[in-house]
């Protein structure tokens, strides 16, 4: 992807496809070398979980851009077969747990929409200092959403790094002054961040990843030559509602910025602070598509990556 930048409107949900490729099937094998276990898999549904733009806030306002590094991780909720049904009996999450890292460098810019909102658009930049894309198998099954550890252990089955972006995200104004809104970060089951406010917001796009290496006692097909597309649907996604926030996303601990006397997810940084972070919740399901070239893996949707990601799961 190049770094074109696009302001959008209130409507922040942004189209996006695999091309005339029809969605492929690849072999997985749950068991790695052991014997049994394969499965034809026709997408990998994620659960929703984390992201963290480090010092993403604030975004330069456009034409002007600036950079930031984007950060994510979440565990596999369920395979799904072609017919986007789940498939049972695999052993996933009650035998072994499936989890992804990535982070990666990003390009922002905002703009005041009059009347509706604050749009921002994201892109990957010509230089990327951080850039990995990483899939684990652990049969430790040790991951904490919510103190955000136990997903980069374990077996690493996949690698690769981040190839294009275009991801966007919309803070609507609450009132005609150009106010927005603020509620608790927390809002999934207990509240675990008492005081801890967010802006309220949501977002999506595309994020495209070369793979470099596979495991192939786990990924049998060749999914270096394969395109992989995770779609996300665009929903609120700050604040969280189906995850936990957690206190540490690839080893980053999120610094928000203040309102008042008030931490706030979103909000400008406190005085002597030159950047703060900001954490939103993220979501991904994923199909394999066909390309013409080898290595790639392509990761489509409403959020891995830009200060935007959807809030919708599949569930069994």
């Amino acid at each position: 992807m190049g770094n074109k930048m696009k302001i959008l409107g209130a409507a922040v949900a942004l189209a996006v496809s695999g091309g005339a490729q029809a969605t492929d099937t690849i072999l997985f094998d749950t068991n790695g070398a052991a014997a049994g276990g394969v499965i034809s898999v026709g997408s990998f549904d994620w659960s929703p979980d984390n992201s963290l733009a480090v010092d993403a806030v604030p975004i330069a306002t456009a034409p002007a851009t600036n950079t930031f590094t984007l950060y994510s991780q979440a565990s596999l909720g369920n395979f799904l077969d072609p017919n986007s049904q789940v498939i049972n009996g695999t052993g996933l999450n009650s035998s072994y747990e499936i989890t992804y890292q990535t982070g990666f460098t990003e390009l922002g810019s905002s703009a005041i929409i009059p009347g509706s909102g604050i749009a921002s658009a994201f892109s990957l930049p010509a230089s990327t200092p951080v850039n990995f894309f990483n899939i684990y198998y652990d049969t430790s099954m040790n991951v904490n959403q919510l103190a955000g550890t136990g997903y980069g252990d374990g077996t690493l089955i996949l690698t690769g790094v981040v190839a294009g972006n275009t991801t966007s995200f919309f803070i609507p104004f609450i009132d005609a002054q150009g106010n927005i809104g603020y509620t608790a970060l927390d809002n999934f089951g207990t509240d675990n961040y008492p005081g801890i406010e967010t802006v309220i917001g949501s977002g999506g796009g595309a994020l495209q990843v070369n793979v470099g290496s596979q495991d192939f006692n786990y990924f049998l097909s060749n999914i270096s030559s394969l395109l992989i597309d995770l779609e996300f649907n665009t929903s609120q996604v700050t604040p969280f509602s189906q995850a936990n926030p957690s206190a540490s996303v690839v080893g980053n601990t999120p610094v928000y910025g203040v309102v008042g006397v008030s931490l706030t997810n979103g909000a400008p940084c406190a005085t002597g602070t030159a950047t703060c972070d900001f954490q939103f919740q993220s979501d991904a399901n994923q199909s394999f598509y066909s390309v013409p070239e080898p290595g790639s893996l392509l990761l489509l949707g409403a959020g891995l990556m830009g200060m935007g990601w959807s809030a919708r799961r599949r569930k069994a």
